[in-house]
């Protein structure tokens, strides 16, 4: 007992562990291999022990040496191999060996990555591929881990799994924990209080940099920091711009006056105490005041300026920006030693004239090109920005409006493009400045070296500079025409496919040109005429490059919006053949795969060219409009249908009757001036804008969008209903003829309505419109009462009308149609897809044979559903039943044997079917013919040798004298009924 007690004593003298250490018996040995102040030697000479436990106790020994351990942690005994890469002391070149050993096992990945002396990179990596729970366990445990590695060890949107909430809850406690995750599991109540409690080792720096950020920062961050143990961090927390009135009312408690003094400050509503405040010298305390939006403006400048080297860079640069700023800050801000506060300065729409030159000469590139483009630069420091080196300081300077025009002049000639390109597109730009870049441009493309035919490279020279110029209203007519000309060179040298790309680049210059509205009509024409020839290919859509004809469309569009073009030029445009042409795509499978192309789409191409044809049109109509003045010409303007809305919305307001009248039948009057006509106190002007009709665009039909737009003729509702109910019945007669109106622009309770109206006329053109209307699916939109009335105060014409719209109408209204004892109504009932159940019974009894026949073509033989098969019952008992329904009872269309029989026995059963069953062979047709009384036809059973005693019975006592005959020679007569027949016939 004194040996065991001894091996196990951490007191226990080396010298005395060392002899122990040599016992023969292995329970004192592994007593002594697992105290932790045995000596190393001894350890050492354990670790070679016959007995593996007691190596591996030496393994997992804190006191092994590290030679032994690196001996040890290659051991071919799993066990051994574990406890030495769990023990802390073990070399950290061993640990790292765990991820390039093929047979390591999951509990030697565990204890490595438990271990604290495991290398950072080691733990991360073996995280990765999916690792085991237990690993990422062992990890989200290890206080060596990096915060990268911790933090990608936690899935929110996994936090509800078992799994996730046991590693979420090892990180909680886990001290090296990133600031980031722990806010994560900060929000999940159960852990909350552990995160709380855990104090991080992350550096005070980086836990206050995240309530500093410039990015998004979660309010759990702000909530969890503000309970740091840190007075820094928490302080850090009162100060930040992100932080909630919630967290500084619970800061203002702190027990830190260093922390609750700033969040008061923060809080402070009481302007004189915000004054007593801004007296103090604590600059976080200043700043603090600074931040409170209640803090009355007079005392900002006075703080910004206290706290200009310690306040946040965002508060300083929401300062700069504002317009209130006084010239001293402002100065002071211009020199701060913050890059972003610097620039918060020169992106000022104004700024004093000192400041502006602080800014022209600051180190930072992004910041002189800032201020360069502000109005007010003085001279000096423009002259300085033109000899920038930076180039996108003197794009920005080039581009100022307050640029005098010899220093534009000087980078006219500029060596990079974008900057001739911002010159070119200046406001302030003069005519001879503009020359000179669209010549000095010209001249540097003419001037480079040939690209050989057979080069497939692209043109990398840059035609942004000739664009801007193209588009600058201040550009000359003689800088333009050039520009025109330079792209028609170009066209004219292109004799290759492979140039088409080119010419799309080249003729973003017309485009430019098209759109400037101060472009003479000449150069416009010019422009027109070339991009309408030069601007072609041909090919199928999959191989040649749609640009071409997409930039000319574009070119072409903005030349009939400019108000500069002549009429000369809109008439040559005016047919549309130049738009481009629309494309459909077409697909088939293919051994499973499916195969899609792109071709031409023709209908839609067509329908492009007529819409803008008539824009076209219409534009010329409102340039024409401009120098006519007469009645008679304004007239031809209120029935042109190319005529302009703005035109035709005046001329709806014209004096004369007659315009009033021609605006009003126009289809392309706007809705609101249609909806004044539709008022107007003339009669005639009402019946025409009553029978007008409003068609929509021709591309409409060609949408390929999932949303329909509703049609145009919905825009003039207001309009047409209130002509619906106008006093005059010649009016409302119009409207109801109008059958696009009626059915697209009225409300389904106007149309009602109209079939209520008094006047005859009125009823009569709403029974027209409903018989000209097309089919319509789900029903005819006129309300059942509606309907009601017209039958019942319509004739035969009305009720054949409606009765004609087959599958549109209620089973009510069929009925009431039914019952007027119309025959030719009635038929068009009888066939109408709705007409089932009792009504289809009651007409299955008619006395009309058309009717009836209507009735059983309707049926489906072989459907088991209750309505056909009372249908069926009720035709059977019809004398009026089609032989083909007859035929198809009989035929097996029912199993009903008594509905077969009625079938035979019907008197329009054809003879020859009869005939045909009584020399049959089925016992049951042989009978049912025999029934029938038809003396052919018995006479037939009776000749039968096929048939049943029963029947020949029946045959002798109901058939004639012809049917006597032939069971007479029958062959199976029984000797019984030959008897019977001769006692019948004594004399016979």
């Amino acid at each position: 007992m004194f040996g065991r007690s001894a091996a196990q004593d951490p007191q226990t003298r080396p010298a005395r562990l060392a002899r122990l250490a040599r016992s023969g018996n292995p329970e004192l040995r592994a007593l002594v291999a697992c105290n932790a102040s045995t000596p190393p030697s001894a350890l050492a000479a354990l670790a070679g022990d016959s007995v593996l436990g007691i190596v591996a106790t030496v393994a997992g020994n804190p006191s092994t040496p590290e030679a032994t351990l690196e001996r040890l942690a290659n051991s071919r005994d799993e066990h051994v191999r574990a406890a030495a890469l769990g023990n802390p002391s073990t070399p950290a070149a061993a640990l790292g060996n765990i991820l390039s050993s093929r047979g390591a096992t999951l509990a030697e990945k565990v204890a490595a990555a438990g271990n604290p002396s495991t290398p950072a990179a080691t733990l991360s990596r073996l995280t990765w591929h999916d690792a085991p729970q237990e690993i990422k366990l062992a990890v989200a445990r290890n206080a060596r881990a990096s915060a990268e590695t911790l933090s990608g060890l936690f899935s929110w949107h996994d936090r509800e799994k078992a799994k996730m909430r046991a590693i979420a809850r090892a990180l909680a406690e886990n001290p090296a924990t990133p600031t980031s995750t722990r806010a994560y599991l900060y929000e999940q109540e159960d852990l909350r209080a552990i995160v709380v409690a855990t104090t991080p080792v992350e550096p005070i720096a980086k836990r206050i940099s995240q309530v500093r950020s410039s990015g998004y920062v979660s309010s759990a961050t702000f909530e969890l920091l503000a309970k740091d143990k840190d007075q820094a961090v928490r302080r850090a927390v009162a100060i930040a711009p992100g932080t909630k009135e919630a967290v500084l009312e619970q800061l203002a408690n702190d027990s830190a006056e260093g922390v609750a003094g700033v969040a008061r400050a923060r809080l402070a509503k009481d302007s004189a105490e915000i004054r007593r405040l801004a007296q103090k010298e604590d600059p976080v305390l200043l700043e603090a005041i600074a931040r409170n939006p209640r803090t009355p403006p007079e005392l900002m400048p006075e703080l910004v300026l206290a706290i200009l080297d310690t306040a946040g860079e965002d508060l300083l640069r929401d300062y700069a920006k504002e317009a209130s700023t006084p010239a001293d800050v402002l100065r002071r801000l211009a020199e701060h030693t913050s890059a972003s506060v610097r620039f918060a300065v020169a992106s000022r729409s104004a700024a004093p004239s000192d400041v502006l030159k602080i800014l022209a000469l600051d180190s930072a590139p992004n910041i002189r090109a800032a201020a360069a483009s502000i109005q007010g630069m003085p001279v000096s420091s423009l002259v300085n920005l033109v000899a920038d080196p930076d180039n996108t300081v003197r794009k920005a300077v080039a581009g100022n409006v307050s640029m005098p025009p010899e220093l534009l002049m000087r980078l006219a000639v500029d060596d990079v493009a974008d900057v001739v390109a911002a010159v070119a597109a200046n406001a302030s730009a003069t005519g001879p400045v503009l020359t000179k870049i669209v010549n000095d441009q010209l001249a540097r493309r003419a001037g480079r070296p040939a690209r050989p035919a057979y080069s497939t490279e692209r043109d990398t020279f840059s035609l942004e500079p000739l664009i801007s110029a193209g588009a600058n209203s201040n550009t000359p007519d003689e800088a333009l025409t050039v520009l025109v000309n330079s792209v028609a060179g170009v066209v004219a040298r292109s004799s290759s496919p492979r140039d088409e790309r080119r010419l799309a680049e080249e003729a973003r210059v017309w485009a430019a040109v098209a759109r400037n509205d101060k472009a003479s009509p000449d150069v416009l024409e010019a422009v027109a005429r070339r991009a309408h020839r030069e601007l072609w290919m041909k090919g199928d859509p999959d191989r040649v490059p749609r640009d071409l004809e997409g930039s000319r469309e574009r070119i072409l569009s903005d030349i009939v919006d400019n108000s500069g073009s002549g009429v000369g030029t809109l008439e040559f445009l005016s047919d549309g053949e130049w738009v481009a042409r629309r494309t459909t795509t077409r697909s088939e499978r293919d051994d499973g795969h499916t195969i899609t192309w792109t071709i031409w789409d023709g209908s839609a191409t067509a329908a492009a060219k007529a819409d803008m044809a008539r824009k076209v049109r219409r534009e010329i109509s409102r340039r024409s409009w401009l120098r006519e003045g007469s009645q008679a010409d304004r007239i031809g303007f209120a029935t042109n249908p190319d005529a302009s809305p703005e035109i035709l919305d005046e001329l709806a307001n014209d004096p004369a009757d007659a315009v009033r009248r021609a605006v009003a039948a126009n289809r392309s009057t706007p809705a609101a001036a249609f909806a004044r006509l539709a008022a107007d106190t003339e009669r005639l002007v009402r019946i025409a804008a009553a029978g007008s009709s409003h068609p929509d665009a021709a591309i409409r039909e060609h949408e390929r969008s999932g949303y329909t737009r509703e049609p145009r003729e919905v825009a003039y509702r207001d309009g047409f209903e209130s002509l619906a109910q106008d006093v005059d019945p010649e009016v409302r007669t119009a409207v109801a003829s109008n059958t696009g109106a009626f059915w697209v622009a009225l409300s389904e309770p106007a149309r009602s309505r109209m079939a209520f109206d008094e006047h005859p006329s009125v009823r009569a053109a709403v029974l027209t419109s409903i018989s000209e209307l097309d089919h319509v699916f789900g029903g005819l939109e006129i309300s059942t009462a509606a309907l009601q009335h017209m039958i019942k105060t319509g004739g035969p014409e009305t009720w054949r009308t409606l009765a004609a719209r087959y599958g549109e109408l209620p089973i009510a209204i069929l009925e009431q149609l039914a019952s007027k004892g119309d025959v030719a109504t009635t038929l068009l009932v009888a066939k109408d897809y709705y007409a089932k159940g009792d009504l289809l019974v009651r007409l299955a009894g008619s006395n009309d044979a058309a009717v009836v026949d209507a009735v059983a073509s309707r049926l489906r033989f072989g459907d088991d559903r209750g309505d056909d098969e009372a249908v069926r019952k009720a035709l059977i008992r019809n004398p009026h039943a089609p032989e083909l329904f007859l035929r198809q009872v009989a035929y097996g269309g029912t199993k009903d044997q008594e509905m077969i029989d009625l079938a035979i026995k019907h008197p329009n059963f054809p003879e020859s079917m009869l005939i045909g069953f009584a020399e049959g062979t089925d016992q049951q047709r042989i009978m049912a013919a025999a029934s029938s009384r038809n003396p052919k036809v018995v006479a037939a059973v009776a000749a039968n040798e096929h048939a049943s005693l029963e029947a020949l019975s029946y045959v002798a006592a109901h058939g004639g004298a012809e049917a006597r005959e032939a069971l007479l020679v029958n062959k199976s007569t029984p000797p019984e009924l030959l008897l019977r027949l001769i006692e019948q016939n004594p004399g016979g």
